[in-house]
């Protein structure tokens, strides 16, 4: 928690420098949303900006994609095919409090910039844009996603050009949305999560887009419906050449788990999900850890494991976290760790270690102790490492104590006092290579 304080005060420091210096360059750390005056446009886009003004009048709030977290009040694509890019533009009229509009840019035979559309809104604010060749015809469409009354009830709308304008081409409610070849067609789908908190309800749907026929579902199968909102979404394998999404989300306010959504059999599968309880309790833990990404490419995805020998009343109950690989229809454990908040370390268990050592962690001592353990019997056994952490400059401290550094920053030196001599025990080699800071 000391090194979190600490962390938390740099970073306060580091933002409130930003914004004094740039006025908006942080715009994702300033709240409200409305106050945000993204600078006068120069250099690239100047003459955009002047042909909006010309068009709209001048008296307007450039404005940007407040789900995207991004600062891009123009984007730039071909939506016609002509290898000359278009501009979209984001704004509003400086009356309309929060009210995002379109405008569509073109070039002119001088080089200058033209208005040739300004597009109605589809709800209060825009959430997101996308440029995306849904259909396979050469020309990308734009995908953009309006916030209706609360940020969970958005509504998609996708536009295709048609004689240099762009036209509404269909509509659909969601909650979140990724663009993605889900089921290896060569043809992107738009993948809609849908969550009904009222009604407790979650599902996500594949969909097809066509100029003609607008968009037509491919398959869909049901979510955690208990869940609370997503925290993140990623796109990977499951397998080798199957595209999945791993879906995180939060379920009340720490907890997390995890929904694997893949294409199987001609339809949409989630791995996880019981379809008795409609939850996907096999992935719940109760603190919040995402799925992460190996450098292999690999997709870990966490799994709580309770520490052998810990009282069902305690006040904090400790966990490892087993992150699993999904292949062919079913997880295997590929490494266990333990994450220490207080001063943001992982420690990645060996893996004779896994099955027979539980652990012990005082936040006041910082110290956290590794024993083996019996589960059949319930006993516990002796000790194998512990790894405490000390000020930066109390080395000659630690190593009085019988302990070894392993790692350090500005603040602190991390060590680890090793028992040798026991079957289970490992070497400093070893007890480096599983430190890994957070």
């Amino acid at each position: 928690m000391k090194k979190l304080l600490l962390r938390l005060t740099a970073v306060i420091a580091a933002i409130l420098v930003c914004v004094t210096a740039s006025g908006c360059g942080i715009t994702t750390f300033l709240t409200p949303a409305e106050t945000i005056r993204p600078p006068r446009i120069t250099g690239e886009f100047e003459g955009v900006r002047t042909a909006l003004e010309a068009s709209v009048g001048s008296d307007i709030v450039m404005e940007y994609p407040k789900g995207d977290n991004g600062v891009a009040s123009f984007m730039t694509a071909d939506l016609d095919g002509d290898g000359t890019d278009e501009v979209l533009a984001f704004y509003r009229q400086d009356t309309e409090a929060s009210v995002t509009r379109m405008n569509l840019l073109k070039s002119d035979s001088s080089g200058g910039w033209v208005s040739v559309q300004d597009i109605d809104p589809v709800g209060i604010a825009l959430d997101s844009v996308s440029f995306c060749d849904l259909d396979n015809d050469g020309c990308q469409e734009v995908v953009t996603g309006w916030n209706m009354y609360d940020a969970k009830n958005k509504e998609m709308a996708i536009y295709k050009m048609d004689s240099g304008l762009l036209t509404q081409r269909a509509s659909e409610r969601y909650t979140e949305y990724v663009l993605c070849d889900i089921n290896s067609d060569s043809v992107t789908e738009i993948v809609v999560l849908l969550l009904s908190s009222a009604e407790q309800t979650a599902s996500v749907s594949a969909f097809k887009f066509s100029s003609a026929d607008g968009i037509t579902i491919s398959g869909s199968a049901p979510l955690d419906g208990g869940v609370t909102s997503y925290a993140k979404i990623t796109v990977g394998k499951a397998g080798e050449d199957v595209p999945a999404l791993y879906i995180d989300a939060f379920k009340g306010t720490t907890a997390t788990l995890t929904e694997l959504v893949y294409w199987d059999d001609g339809k949409l599968v989630n791995a996880y999900y019981n379809d008795e309880t409609g939850e996907t309790s096999a992935t719940l833990r109760s603190f919040t850890e995402y799925c992460r990404e190996t450098r292999e490419g690999e997709m870990l995805i966490p799994f709580e494991k309770p520490l052998f020998g810990q009282s069902e009343d305690a006040a904090v109950r400790l966990n490892f976290t087993e992150w699993r690989v999904f292949e062919d229809s079913a997880d295997e454990i590929s490494t266990v760790t333990f994450k220490c908040d207080d001063y943001s370390y992982y420690f990645n268990l060996p893996e004779q270690w896994y099955d027979s050592v539980s652990a012990t962690y005082g936040s006041d001592s910082s110290v956290l102790i590794f024993y083996e353990y019996d589960p059949v019997s319930g006993s516990k056994k002796g000790e194998l490492m512990r790894i405490r952490i000390f000020e930066a400059g109390q080395t000659e401290e630690a190593q009085s104590l019988g302990y070894e550094v392993i790692a350090s920053d500005r603040t602190y030196i991390y060590t680890v006092r090793l028992v040798r001599g026991n079957e289970l025990s490992i070497d400093l080699t070893a007890a480096r290579e599983g430190f890994e800071f957070i």
